[in-house]
C-alpha cells in the first residue's frame, strides 16, 4: 500500500492533551479567580462526559477510514443551502509579480499553470513527498482531490464529482469562458509552458472580440444552492447550455485573469468576489469549481478553493511548489482545436437570474469580512488575545453542545480541532458580517463611550434581523443567533467564558444551559427545568432553538439599563415569533 492509502486522514486527539491545551489557552485569557472556576468545571467534564466523548470518537475512528469526513463534508457544506460565497476560501497567495506587458504577464501565468499541472502529475503518480507535522506523517490521499473536482447543486444536499483524468482547464477572462487543453491529445503528456503561453495568447485575442457580448453567467453560482439548482435545471433544457455546463464541470480547474482595479482594502475579499463595484463585464469566477487560480493584471496571484472537497485535510505543498519550481521543459506542438469558446443560450429568465446574481455580489462586497487570524500554536499561543473573535468562541461551545445531543461531531469542530495540526499559518475564515467584529471591538474597548456601544448594539441587532430574513438554511440562522447571544452574554452578564456553562449541564438530556445569576426558573417552554439560568433548547430533529425570554430579561434587569433590556426584549420576542411560526411542532 502506498503512503496515499495506509494512513488515517485525521487523528483522534487524546482527551488529556485536549484538556491540557484548552486550559493553557484559558489561563492566558482570564484572571485567576475566573480561571480557577474554569479548571473546576473542565475537570468535571473530563472525568464524566469527556471519557464517554473520547470513547465514542475512538470507536467511530476504528470503523471509518476518515472518521470526520461525513460530518465535515455533509453538515458543514453539502447539506448547507447557503451561497458558496460563505465557504469558498483563499488558500494561498504569492507575492506581487512584476510585469509591464501582456507578453510578460502570459509568460508568468503559463509558468505557474505548467508548474501546477506538473505537480498534479506527481500527485496522480504518487510521487509527492510525504507531509509531516513534527514527526507525525500526514495522509496524502486528499491531494488527489485538488483538481478535477466540482460541486454539483442538487435538492436538499449537493454532491461533488471527480474527473481527475480531465485534459483541459477553463480560462475566464474579459467576462468570457474558454476551454483550453493542457495535455497532448495523443501521448497524454502535459504541454510545456511555452505552448501554454501560445494558447493563452489565442484566448486573450478571442476575448477582445467586440462583437461578442459576454454574460456573467458565473454569478449564478453565487446564488443560494436551491436557487442555483433550479436555474441550472432550466438552463440545461438548451443543448448548448448543457454542453457548456458539462465542459466547465469536467475541467481540471479554473484560471481567472482579472482586470486591474484600485488597490483594495482587503485583497482576500477581492480575490473571492472579484471587484465588481465598477461593472460585471469582466466577471471571471465559477464558484462550484474545486480550484480557481486567480491572476490580476497588476501582478497579484492567489487561488480559491471550494472547501467541501477537502474533508478538512491539510494540503500545504502546492503553494511551495508553485513558488519554487524551475524545471526546464521541452517544446511540443499544440493543435488549433486546443482552445474552444464556451457559448451560452440564455433565456430571458436566466438573464434575470444573472441580474439577481450580480446584486448578490454587489451586496456582499461591503459586508464580507475576511478577518485574518494568526495561529502560532495550539497551546498557550493558539488564540492570541488580540485575535479572540466572537465566532471562534461560539463554535467551540456549539461543538460540545451538538455532540451531547446527537452523539456525533458537529462540522464546526474544524476551527478548534482540525486546525491544531498546522502551526505558524494564517487563516482567512469568512465571517458573516463586518458588523459583528466592529461591535466586539467597540465593546472591548474601554476608551469608547457607552453611547457608541449602544449604537453598535442597535446596528448588530438590525443586521442580525436581516440575516434571519434572508437565511435559506437554519445553520446560517443558528450561527448568527449564537454569535449575537455570545456578544450579549460576554459583555453584559458574565465576565468568564460561557463554554463552561455548557459543560456544567452536559448530564441533562436535550438541553444546553448558559448559566445565569438569576434564581428564576425558565418558563413557558414545555421542557423540564433543571437549574436556575437561562436556557437554549435544541429540537433533536430540526436543530431548532428557543429562548426562555422572561428569564433572560429578568437577569438583564439586574445587570443593565432599562434601555438595553427593552432593546433586547424586542429582538428576542421577534426571534421567538419567527421560531414558533416555523416550527409549530416544538
Amino acid at each position: 500500500m502506498s503512503i496515499y492509502q495506509k494512513l488515517p486522514r485525521i487523528m483522534v486527539p487524546k482527551l488529556d492533551n485536549t484538556i491540557e491545551r484548552y486550559l493553557e489557552v484559558m489561563k492566558a485569557q482570564y484572571k485567576f479567580t475566573t480561571y480557577s472556576e474554569i479548571v473546576y468545571y473542565t475537570r468535571i467534564f473530563a472525568r464524566m462526559e469527556g471519557i464517554y466523548f473520547q470513547n465514542v470518537l475512538m470507536e467511530h475512528s476504528e470503523s471509518n477510514t476518515n472518521w470526520a469526513a461525513k460530518i465535515w463534508v455533509n453538515q458543514s457544506f453539502l447539506e448547507n443551502r447557503i451561497s458558496l460565497l460563505y465557504t469558498n476560501e483563499t488558500r494561498g497567495s504569492v507575492n506581487k509579480l512584476n510585469w509591464s506587458t501582456t507578453d510578460q504577464m502570459l509568460t508568468a501565468i503559463s509558468q505557474y499553470i505548467s508548474t501546477i499541472i506538473n505537480f498534479w502529475e506527481d500527485v496522480r503518480q504518487e510521487r509527492v513527498p510525504q507531509d509531516y507535522v513534527g514527526d507525525m506523517p500526514q495522509c496524502m490521499e486528499q491531494y488527489k482531490r485538488i483538481m478535477g473536482v466540482h460541486r454539483r447543486s442538487l435538492p436538499k444536499i449537493d454532491n461533488w464529482h471527480s474527473t481527475s483524468y480531465s485534459k483541459y482547464i477553463i480560462v475566464m477572462v474579459e467576462g468570457r469562458m474558454f476551454q483550453m487543453r493542457v495535455y497532448d491529445n495523443k501521448e497524454g503528456r502535459p504541454y510545456p509552458r511555452n505552448e501554454i503561453k501560445e494558447l493563452l495568447k489565442k484566448i486573450i485575442s478571442h476575448s477582445k472580440d467586440e462583437d461578442a457580448q459576454p454574460e456573467p453567467v458565473g454569478t449564478l453560482t453565487a446564488m443560494d444552492r436551491d436557487n442555483w439548482f433550479c436555474i441550472r435545471e432550466e438552463m440545461s433544457r438548451s443543448s448548448i447550455n448543457k454542453q457548456s455546463l458539462s465542459i466547465i464541470e469536467q475541467s481540471l480547474f479554473g484560471l481567472c485573469i482579472d482586470e486591474t482595479y484600485p488597490k483594495p482594502n482587503n485583497v482576500f475579499t477581492q480575490t473571492t468576489l472579484g471587484d465588481h463595484r465598477y461593472d460585471f463585464k469582466n466577471f471571471n469566477r465559477w464558484y462550484d469549481l474545486g480550484l480557481q487560480c486567480v491572476f490580476r493584471k497588476d501582478g497579484y496571484f492567489t487561488w480559491i478553493t471550494e472547501q467541501s472537497i477537502y474533508d478538512g485535510a491539510i494540503i500545504p505543498q502546492p503553494k511551495e511548489v508553485v513558488i519554487e519550481d524551475s524545471k526546464e521543459q521541452s517544446s511540443q506542438k499544440c493543435q488549433n482545436s486546443d482552445v474552444k469558446i464556451i457559448n451560452w443560450d440564455l433565456s430571458n429568465t436566466t438573464k434575470m437570474n444573472i441580474e439577481r446574481g450580480k446584486n448578490k455580489l454587489i451586496n456582499w462586497w461591503p459586508n464580507l469580512d475576511n478577518h485574518v487570524f494568526e495561529f502560532t500554536d495550539f497551546g498557550l499561543e493558539y488564540l492570541q488575545k488580540y485575535d479572540l473573535h466572537a465566532n471562534g468562541l461560539v463554535q467551540q461551545a456549539i461543538v460540545l453542545a451538538y455532540y451531547k445531543l446527537y452523539n456525533q461531531l458537529d462540522s464546526m469542530c474544524q476551527p478548534v480541532s482540525l486546525r491544531r495540526y498546522r502551526s505558524g499559518r494564517k487563516e482567512h475564515p469568512h465571517i458573516v458580517t463586518c458588523e459583528n467584529r466592529k461591535f466586539v471591538e467597540a465593546m472591548e474597548n474601554k476608551n469608547i463611550i457607552m453611547e457608541v456601544k449602544w449604537e453598535r448594539l442597535e446596528k448588530a441587532i438590525q443586521k442580525h434581523h436581516s440575516l434571519i430574513a434572508d437565511a435559506s438554511h437554519l445553520n446560517h440562522y443558528f450561527r448568527g443567533l449564537m454569535a449575537l447571544n455570545w456578544i450579549i452574554e460576554h459583555e453584559f452578564i458574565f465576565s468568564d467564558f460561557f463554554l463552561i456553562r455548557f459543560w456544567k449541564c452536559f448530564s441533562k438530556p436535550k438541553v444546553v444551559v448558559i448559566y445565569s445569576d438569576t434564581q428564576e426558573p425558565a418558563i413557558s417552554t414545555g421542557i423540564p427545568t433543571y437549574e436556575s439560568g437561562h436556557y437554549i433548547y435544541f429540537h433533536p430533529k430540526k436543530n431548532s432553538i428557543l429562548f426562555s425570554i422572561n428569564t433572560v430579561l429578568k437577569s438583564l434587569e439586574f445587570k443593565t439599563s432599562n434601555r438595553f433590556a427593552s432593546m433586547l426584549e424586542l429582538s428576542l420576542l421577534e426571534i421567538k415569533h419567527l421560531l414558533e411560526n416555523r416550527f409549530r411542532d416544538i
